[in-house]
């Protein structure tokens, strides 16, 4: 029988993992993508909550198919793990290879969701990642189109300013380039 939680269950088993993301336990085999009540599986529930320890070991569990799997709400774990401002997670899954450019049903992704809930840190694990890979120039649709800055990005942009993350603010523009702010004030100008 399950303990209190589905997550205390799992910390408290002696269990194996199995192939295909399942997990024995004494009560049988449990299915690590199964959701729960909320939508959330025991992996979108251990990034939610920043219970690194058990994360880790559910992904060795399940391996890689569970870093992109999406909740109810279409967020990965490294959405909630950056919306929760979980930094070690967050870096332990973009290392497990969570694709940091995914986003959720209101077209968030995890930086944004990292930015608006005011946790630098876990959007700045992301733009290391990102330039570490040279992924600024793919990354989702934030850099320009015909020279011009995109909404998201300048929406981005809007935010890390707005909530002080200066150090967040310089890490990105030398990271873009100088033509960052040029392209930034061409798509505010072609607004008015």
């Amino acid at each position: 029988a399950l303990t209190s939680s589905p997550l205390d269950h799992f910390s408290a088993s002696s269990g194996a993992s199995m192939p295909g993301g399942l997990f024995a336990t004494s009560a049988g085999a449990y299915d690590l993508r199964r959701p729960l009540a909320h939508g959330d599986s025991l992996v979108h529930l251990a990034a939610r909550m920043g219970n690194f320890n058990i994360l880790k070991s559910l992904l060795q569990c399940g391996g890689e198919a569970l870093v992109e799997e999406r909740n109810a709400d279409g967020c990965t774990p490294l959405v909630l793990a950056a919306r929760g401002g979980h930094v070690a997670i967050v870096r332990h899954l973009i290392t497990y290879g969570a694709d940091i450019a995914v986003r959720d049903r209101n077209g968030r992704d995890a930086i944004e969701h990292a930015v608006l809930n005011g946790f630098d840190s876990c959007a700045m694990a992301i733009l290391e990642h990102a330039s570490r890979h040279a992924l600024f120039s793919t990354l989702w649709d934030r850099t320009t189109v015909d020279g011009i800055a995109s909404d998201a990005f300048c929406n981005l942009v809007c935010a890390i300013s707005a909530r002080g993350f200066w150090r967040l603010l310089d890490y990105l523009f030398a990271a873009v380039g100088p033509s960052l702010s040029v392209m930034i004030n061409t798509h505010f100008l072609d607004r008015f």
